[in-house]
Formats: C-alpha cells, sequence, structure tokens
C-alpha cells in the first residue's frame, strides 16, 4: 500500500508551461493580432518587444507571471481533490463519503489562556484509515485485522429486536470511549491454523499499550460483527526496540552552527517519528541521506551503527537524538 506521497507521479492534470514560453506565446499572438489589421504597427512593435527594458516588454512579462500564478492556483486547487496529495481540511472532506473523520487526540483546553487547541491525527494517519476502509469487509484477512484495530471504537454495534408484533428495531450505538485515537498502529497475523495474533502499537510514549488498551481491543474482537467466528483471537502490546541517533554533521561557512544543529535535531526526529510503527525499520545510509539534503557537506553516523529492521510485531524507537555541527 503506497502511503508516501513523495513516490506519487505528478498527476497528468497538473500543468506548468515555462515561462519563457509563454512570454514567447504571448508576444506572437499579439503581433499576429495587430498585423491582421496593420502590418506597418505590427513591425514596429516587433522592435519594441525585442528590448527587455521597453515598457510594452515588460507589461507583456507581467500579464505572463500573472497567468502563470492563477494556472498554479488552480493546480492547487487539482491536487486537493486527489486524496493522495489532499491536505487538511480537504483531505477532511473527501474521506467524510466513506464516513471516517479525523481522530482528535487531546481535546485541548479552550479555556486557558492563551487558549490550547485539540491535536488531532496527522494527515498521512487519516489517509491510512481512508485506505483501508474497503478492506473492512474482507473478514480474516490482513488488512481488515488493520483496519479494524485503527478504528478501534468507529465501528457502531448494531443489535436488532423486536419490541412489538409489528416492529423490528434496529440500533446502532457508537462508543463514546474514544479508544481509537489512543493506537498509532496494529496489525493481526496468522500463527496457526484458525489462530490470529493482533499486536498494537499505542501512541503515548515509546509505544506500549496499557492493560487498559489492551482489553478494549480484546473487547472489540470478541464482538460478533467483527471477526470470523473461527479466529481465535490473542491481543499483545509491540514489542519496542531502542535506540538513539549520534551525528556528526560538517558543515561550511554561512550558516549559523547552532540554527543548523535544530534544523537536523527536527528533521532527524521526524524521521523517528515516521518510523515508529509495526515492521519499522532504521537505516544509517538514510539518516546520512537526510543530513546531506539539510546542506551537510560531510556526515559521519555513529549511531545506530548497523540497519534496524524489526518484524511485524516491532516498533522502533528513538530514546535520544544526539547532533554534534563542526566546520571544516
Amino acid at each position: 500500500m503506497l502511503l508516501d506521497r513523495n513516490q506519487l507521479p505528478p498527476p497528468d492534470a497538473i500543468h506548468r508551461p515555462a515561462f519563457e514560453d509563454v512570454v514567447q506565446q504571448f508576444k506572437a499572438d499579439y503581433l499576429a493580432n495587430i498585423r491582421a489589421s496593420s502590418p506597418e504597427l505590427a513591425d514596429q512593435v516587433i522592435k519594441t518587444l525585442e528590448q527587455p527594458g521597453e515598457l510594452l516588454t515588460k507589461m507583456v512579462e507581467t500579464f505572463t507571471q500573472h497567468l502563470l500564478n492563477e494556472i498554479e492556483r488552480r493546480n492547487q486547487q487539482a491536487r486537493q481533490l486527489l486524496p493522495g496529495w489532499a491536505r487538511d481540511s480537504n483531505l477532511d472532506n473527501l474521506v467524510a463519503h466513506q464516513g471516517i473523520q479525523r481522530q482528535v487526540l487531546d481535546q485541548g483546553d479552550p479555556v486557558a489562556y492563551p487558549p490550547v487547541l485539540p491535536t488531532k491525527e496527522s494527515d498521512e494517519s487519516l489517509l491510512l484509515r481512508y485506505l483501508l476502509q474497503p478492506h473492512a469487509p474482507a473478514a480474516g484477512s490482513r488488512m481488515q485485522y488493520k483496519a479494524s484495530v485503527l478504528t478501534l471504537d468507529e465501528k457502531p454495534v448494531i443489535t436488532v429486536d423486536k419490541p412489538a408484533e409489528n416492529q423490528v428495531r434496529l440500533t446502532y450505538t457508537f462508543s463514546s470511549a474514544g479508544i481509537a485515537a489512543q493506537i498509532k498502529d496494529g496489525n493481526g497475523l496468522r500463527t496457526a491454523p484458525g489462530k490470529i495474533l493482533v499486536t498494537v502499537l499505542a501512541r503515548d510514549g515509546n509505544g506500549v499499550a496499557s492493560g487498559a488498551l489492551l482489553d478494549a481491543v480484546r473487547m472489540h474482537f470478541a464482538r460478533d460483527d467483527v471477526a470470523p467466528g473461527t479466529d481465535v483471537i490473542t491481543v499483545q502490546s509491540a514489542d519496542i526496540v531502542p535506540y538513539s541517533q549520534q551525528v556528526t554533521a560538517y558543515i561550511g561557512n554561512g550558516p549559523d552552527a547552532q540554527i543548523t544543529e535544530q534544523t537536523l535535531q527536527k528533521v532527524l526526529q521526524q524521521y523517528a517519528d515516521e518510523q515508529h510503527r509495526l515492521g519499522g525499520e532504521i537505516r544509517p545510509d538514510y539518516i546520512g541521506h537526510l543530513l546531506y539534503g539539510q546542506g551537510v557537506k560531510r556526515a559521519t553516523v555513529a549511531d545506530p551503527p548497523a540497519p534496524i529492521e524489526c518484524a511485524d510485531h516491532q516498533a522502533p524507537w528513538c530514546e535520544a537524538i544526539s547532533v554534534e555541527v563542526l566546520r571544516l
């Protein structure tokens, strides 16, 4: 399942003409329009447009830039109509037709000064649950178990009863516990015929799931309408694999070393957060790649000394990040 938006090819709907091409086309159309009624005037305008400092030339370039700005605005609008490119409220609206809404991780504090806004799940997490939605009915599949874990309390309990002789009542009861927001990742793997091991990675701390969270997962899969009746399900917390990142970055003359260190810390933390999932991996060569992408001239990765490749029940957890910035 492709989740990295950087691997998506640009949509064919996106059109970005070159500035010079549009300028030349604008000039050609302008001259053709003049030549149709006044060839002599067209010859004079050609000479004017050949001069980069002429007001008419500057006007053509200004119109071209306005046109390119409008084209880019429409490009961005087209991208936001595609789930793989949509962000923020645009993504919220795209996933709403599947009955999915963004989870609230922390309610914040509206009465504080200044008010603390609610913390909501990321675009990447919301997109993942949207992509898993078609697999939800596929009972017993690995995707179905993953979708069930990540949307734990978002599926209502459906009950049917007959309160009267000529009346059938269908009731949808949604959970108010908000357990799903506490889960960062999860899966369900077959360990033997009819036996499924569900692993849960919590969102808080290093990802170890609490007893209360694991009990909630067990109750969810004990429902008649969730797991196949032939499956015996065991629930466990993720096995956390701790590691640290220790790097030395060599920079040239220019940027302030302190600012560069803060930037590198942020990039490495983002990488650690992205890989804090079941089956995640940490690669020293990719850490170096991230450093070079920030303008580092040379980099040494002391820790981790070798790649960390986690199994499906494991998740890597970065305990510390140390960045030393030196000038060449």
